[in-house]
């Protein structure tokens, strides 16, 4: 072959490589974070079916799996087939979807490499998000990336349903790792407390290690189940609290360290058993991990508690009394407000209501010696059709004959575009004029 064959060959060679981007070759990427997941349009309206596929036969507001079709959870994109279509059409900055997604495909728009960092997090200082309260993530693929609020997550490239877990202020937990995960993402957390602290519930959760062993159970005493109780009532009442569990003062204690009753509970107001696991619930909060306050409150029903649980808050029993039933059937119950004590009236009249023509509920009112309010007037008028003829609301504020169907239907023109028809049955387009005129043929 001779030189000058030899250099169109590699001419030809890097003018395919750079007019492809399918082709561009790079090394394997260990970092894709300083790029974002823009999702496209359909992508935003359509459900996932859980499995990597999509369900169209949904709205997206109450999709099945819980989710539209995101970057990360869609076939078509994590095959890297989504990537090769969109950035052989990218035009423009505007035009790079799933861009993080492609990254770790190694599938590249245009210019793109992989991000400079190397790893790390990416860590840009927005202005426009000093102002937003304290709400941390933690993003990224192991979730090591931490910020303080969702829009310095979001301005750095993440996508919150995607990428990251809600984050949690250590605050008064326990700095024991007892690591559990949570939720669809599987959120890792050092503890439990941590997770609730991120607004997860116990039942969210499992050992990250897949381990139950650990777990207490919360089983009620027979008298409990009898009187419609449960073990809460260890930790709102004086006496519950200081004569029952692993308390000296429980004159049952036998009974109760053999059948282990309230054994979750019992942990955390620090009266656990002896006996392995509930010496060391790992799905419990204990309240010396909280180390909360030592104040204590007075309940409307004259209970004196303390601070509780992993927000260290009171938990007062409501306070409870019983108002006859204005019809004379009987007795409903009403709660005493927790701030100042005071119990609402009680009420004057029957709780049962009137549907008006519209479809409204009304019912009884005080000021009206318990009589019904008038219903909403009808505010529906007769209205001219599109053929000319009127319809009118009945009685029941419905229209007695619906107008007839538009007998148009939308139409092509002669250029291929389309024109449609109002609600008048009127076209709200025309057809463009033809641009040709006539001519003149060769025979005249």
């Amino acid at each position: 072959m001779t030189g000058l064959a030899i250099n169109r060959l590699v001419v030809f060679l890097v003018v395919v490589v750079a007019s492809s981007p399918s082709l561009l070759v790079r090394g394997e990427c260990d970092d894709c974070s300083c790029y974002d997941n823009k999702r496209t349009n359909y992508m935003k309206n359509t459900c996932s079916d859980g499995n990597g596929g999509k369900d169209e036969g949904e709205l997206p507001d109450d999709c099945s799996s819980g989710s539209t079709l995101k970057c990360n959870n869609w076939n078509f994109v994590t095959s890297g087939n989504a990537c090769d279509n969109w950035i052989s059409q990218a035009t423009s900055d505007e035009d790079k979807f799933c861009q993080k997604e492609c990254c770790k495909q190694n599938k590249f728009y245009g210019d793109d490499k992989c991000c400079e960092d190397g790893g790390g997090c990416p860590n840009k200082d927005f202005s426009q998000c000093d102002s937003d309260p304290r709400n941390p993530f933690k993003c990224g693929d192991d979730y090591s990336c931490v910020y303080p609020n969702r829009c310095l997550a979001e301005k750095n490239g993440f996508d919150i349903d995607t990428d990251c877990c809600q984050s949690s202020t250590p605050g008064a937990c326990t700095s024991d790792l007892r690591p559990v995960v949570c939720g669809s993402k599987d959120c890792p957390y050092d503890n439990l407390c941590l997770a609730k602290r991120a607004g997860y519930q116990e039942w969210q959760c499992t050992p990250k290690d897949g381990s139950e062993s650990c777990r207490c159970d919360d089983k009620p005493t027979p008298y409990m189940t009898d009187n419609n109780m449960d073990c809460g009532v260890i930790k709102t009442n004086k006496f519950w609290r200081e004569n029952r569990c692993n308390n000296a003062n429980n004159e049952y204690l036998t009974y109760w360290n053999r059948e282990k009753f309230c054994g979750l509970t019992c942990y955390e107001i620090g009266q656990g058993y002896d006996d392995y696991p509930y010496s060391d619930c790992c799905n419990g909060v204990s309240e010396d991990d909280n180390a909360c306050n030592l104040d204590t409150k007075q309940c409307c029903n004259g209970d004196v508690v303390g601070r509780t649980g992993p927000f260290c808050k009171f938990d007062c029993p409501p306070d409870t009394k019983k108002c006859p039933k204005p019809d004379g059937s009987g007795y409903y119950t009403i709660k005493a407000n927790e701030n100042t004590c005071n119990f609402p009236d009680c009420q004057r009249c029957n709780d049962d209501f009137l549907v008006c023509s519209n479809g409204q509920k009304i019912y009884r009112k005080e000021s009206l010696d318990c009589k019904f309010p008038q219903c909403p007037a009808c505010n529906k008028q007769k209205k001219q059709c599109w053929d000319g003829s009127y319809t009118w609301p009945n009685s029941k504020c419905e229209w007695v004959n619906p107008c007839p169907p538009c007998d148009k239907q939308k139409k092509q023109c002669w250029d291929g575009s389309w024109i449609y028809p109002n609600n008048k049955c009127e076209w709200d387009d025309r057809c463009p004029t033809c641009d040709k005129t006539k001519h003149q043929c060769w025979d005249g």
